[in-house]
């Protein structure tokens, strides 16, 4: 529901593939504390590099060292999640994007300074 939620604010997206995009970890930091409050277990459980018994305790920090199944973190930066590590949104710039990916930074070198999401084809967010 959180991020049903962020879809409607504006602060995530998805390409006509149904590819996510926009997300990053204050964005998940979000939906893992609704879970919390929801049902606590199921989230002070989950593997990660700290242990998250409160909502204070859930923290960007807490959730890129979540671990999954196969001892990958895929909210750390590189994960497989590609988790922005500022929070960003439809509204965001080229270099704000640089800076939530730094690791995709020379593919948003290439685009126009004033760019944002909306400017692109097949891109579904909440007008």
């Amino acid at each position: 529901m959180t991020h049903a939620g962020q879809f409607e604010t504006g602060d995530v997206a998805f390409s006509n593939t149904g590819m996510s995009l926009l997300q990053d970890v204050y964005d998940e930091t979000a939906a893992y504390k609704a879970q919390f409050g929801y049902s606590p277990s199921s989230v002070s459980g989950l593997t990660s590099t700290s242990v998250a018994n409160s909502f204070g305790a859930i923290t960007p920090a807490w959730v890129q060292g979540l671990k999954d199944a196969t001892g990958s973190m895929p909210y750390a930066v590189g994960g497989s999640a590609n988790t922005g590590l500022i929070p960003i949104n439809i509204n965001s710039t080229r270099d704000a994007l640089i800076q939530a990916y730094p690791w995709n930074a020379a593919t948003f070198r290439g685009l126009p300074a004033n760019y944002n999401i909306r400017t692109l084809q097949g891109i579904y967010y909440k007008r």
